[in-house]
């Protein structure tokens, strides 16, 4: 799903200290499609990002991811998780910047998500990740979004921010 000029702002999240999370609650129903954009600062710890949609913390989650780190690429394919998790490793007091696509038009339907993220992972430098995931829930629309912190937590100048389309 391409960002585009029918998506509608709906909210903004800039950390002034320290938290394990970010979370968007009570999406309206309306919205079945999502772009989130997030600048993650983390703190002192090394850390893993998770992303789970209303408070689904079952293993609920599939999703294949495509990493690069330096000159080495590899895949994994994870099914059964408790969330989406778009990044490994963020290095300890690094930051790292995510986005999300996220379609989910029906309740019959599972959620679909592509992942991008760039971050500084470790003494090789830039590290990418590429995720395709999907939601296994076909009972609910998103009305919840959660960027977490698997480890430690985000620090105060992390920025995320939602946008909608009703389309």
């Amino acid at each position: 799903m391409a960002f585009s000029n029918r998506m509608q702002f709906i909210a903004r999240t800039t950390l002034t200290g320290t938290a394990s999370s970010v979370s968007f609650q009570n999406i309206s129903s309306l919205y079945r499609k999502f772009h989130v954009i997030a600048f993650i600062v983390k703190d002192a710890t090394t850390n893993t990002v998770n992303v789970r949609f209303n408070n689904d913390s079952g293993a609920n989650y599939a999703f294949e991811d495509l990493t690069a780190n330096g000159a080495t690429a590899a895949g994994a394919r994870t099914t059964g998780s408790t969330a989406i998790t778009p990044s490994t490793s963020i290095a300890a007091s690094s930051y790292g910047l995510l986005t999300l696509d996220i379609a989910k038009p029906l309740t019959s339907t599972t959620g679909r998500v592509v992942a991008h993220m760039s971050k500084d992972g470790n003494a090789t430098g830039i590290f990418l990740n590429e995720i395709a995931g999907e939601w296994t829930n076909t009972t609910n629309l998103i009305s919840r979004i959660d960027i977490l912190a698997v480890t430690g937590n985000f620090a105060a100048g992390t920025l995320v921010l939602l946008y909608g389309s009703r389309d």
